[in-house]
């Protein structure tokens, strides 16, 4: 039995990539009738079963993973983060060798952790740098001391040094995290946020606009300051709190000193253009 063209239309998906993303694509290869231009055409059968091939694959398990030393992956994640917080440099070294020393695929939750930590916990804005850099040196060291069957007696000794090494790395940065000064303002603000979102009353905590806000860089700001946009922004706008010590007002204050005369300067186009539109009005 032959399929309608809505039929036949609703089987394809059109997607437009670089050849180079469609790896271990499904479809044919067309070009367009009215553009020219090279496309794939996608079966969306196959394509909906390799994303539900996919993601049974990706599933999580039941049964948690487990550890080296049988320790499940959820609890010792779990272990690190609350040691960190409470700055017990024995027991977050502990589990940071313990994911270390799983395999290369806990090497990654390791530091997917920690990222997140240093985000999370930590109020030191180097943190989240340090555990990147670290990650990538710790991976590098990591994926080259793989052993090989080709290996002699004297490289595979520095294979084991150089593991040895980027463990011992690892569990330097995470011991860092601990020393460092600890605040949870942004998580206890994304869940209390989160709170009211996902209750529908997220109206009740709605902050209201501040007029400081609505300056020149708004629609709403140019509207209410047409005559004087450039003294409400050096005026009002620029304000800081938290300033450093050692910054320079100089130009901050000159520009305060002529923004009347910015304002002065833009009025008088604003009504030389309208006397130009009016005078060639007329004249059409």
């Amino acid at each position: 039995m032959k399929k309608t063209k809505e039929k036949q239309e609703s089987d394809v998906v059109s997607i437009r990539l670089p050849v180079a993303f469609l790896k271990n694509h499904v479809g044919t290869h067309q070009t367009g009738k009215k553009t020219g231009k090279k496309r794939y055409v996608w079966n969306s059968k196959k394509l909906r079963q390799i994303i539900e091939d996919y993601y049974k694959e990706t599933e999580p398990t039941e049964e948690p993973e487990m550890t080296t030393h049988n320790f499940k992956t959820d609890e010792i994640k779990s272990f690190l983060q609350k040691s960190i917080r409470r700055a017990d440099q024995d027991e977050t070294g502990f589990c940071a060798w313990e994911l270390m020393t799983s395999g290369v695929r806990y090497v990654e939750i390791l530091f997917n952790r920690l990222f997140v930590i240093s985000f999370e916990d930590v109020s030191n804005p180097i943190a989240p740098v340090l555990v990147d850099l670290t990650h990538r040196k710790v991976k590098s060291i990591y994926n080259a001391s793989k052993p090989k069957a080709t290996d002699t007696a004297r490289i595979r000794g520095d294979k084991i040094m150089a593991r040895n090494q980027s463990i011992m790395i690892a569990i330097a940065c995470a011991m860092h995290l601990a020393r460092m000064k600890h605040r949870r303002e942004a998580d206890s603000q994304t869940n209390y946020l989160n709170y009211f979102d996902e209750k529908g009353q997220f109206e009740k905590i709605k902050p209201e606009i501040p007029d400081y806000v609505l300056d020149k860089h708004t629609a709403e700001g140019r509207k209410r300051h047409k005559k004087d946009k450039e003294q409400n922004f050096w005026n009002e706008s620029v304000k800081m709190e938290n300033v450093a010590e050692d910054y320079d007002r100089k130009y901050e204050k000159l520009m305060q000193q002529i923004a009347k005369k910015m304002d002065e300067e833009r009025l008088e186009q604003i009504e030389q253009r309208k006397k130009k539109k009016v005078k060639k009005s007329q004249q059409d």
